[in-house]
């Protein structure tokens, strides 16, 4: 087959492959703030008031005895290295181009075939005017040498094949 070029006049990001799907980060779980129930707090005023010895500071504490919850503590966002921001403004975003070269074997889906033109190579020319499935083209200059695409068979790889199993007989 031709090295041969189309034209789509469309962005490149309006018919390309949906992003790969990325795993969900794993959320970070905060710490609960932790509770002291009232039988808890209880014994230990109990217990401080058999080692001091003091019963006078019995009415002070029932009214703390109430289930207390520790106020949590806000945590500060870690500090970005001055290089992670550098890299930010460093890296601008490029507008996106109005149009795409797909080159030979290219594929088109049935939305974009209104955006594609066959006016990049004057050399290969469409045979027919529709375009679907595998289009023909006609070499407008055949004595020319071409530039061909070498075509691999469907499967083939580098690897050598594998050997066949031994032969067995079934007796199932």
């Amino acid at each position: 087959m031709p090295n041969y070029k189309i034209k789509s006049n469309a962005k490149p990001s309006t018919f390309a492959y949906p992003p790969e799907m990325k795993a969900p980060k794993e959320k970070v779980v905060k710490a609960l703030p932790t509770a002291q129930l009232s039988t808890t707090k209880t014994q230990e005023r109990r217990n401080r008031e058999k080692k001091k010895g003091e019963s006078s500071t019995l009415g002070v504490e029932q009214s703390q005895d109430k289930m207390q919850i520790e106020p949590e503590k806000p945590k500060e966002p870690a500090a970005k290295p001055e290089e992670d921001k550098m890299d930010v403004e460093k890296e601008e975003k490029k507008p996106e181009p109005n149009f795409e070269l797909l080159s030979n074997p290219a594929r088109v889906t049935k939305p974009q075939l209104s955006c594609i033109s066959f006016d990049v190579d004057p050399r290969y020319v469409p045979v027919t005017t529709g375009v679907h499935g595998i289009v023909l083209l006609k070499d407008t200059t055949p004595a020319e040498k071409e530039n061909l695409i070498e075509a691999l068979p469907a499967g083939a790889t580098d690897e050598p094949e594998a050997e066949p199993p031994a032969p067995f007989e079934f007796l199932g």
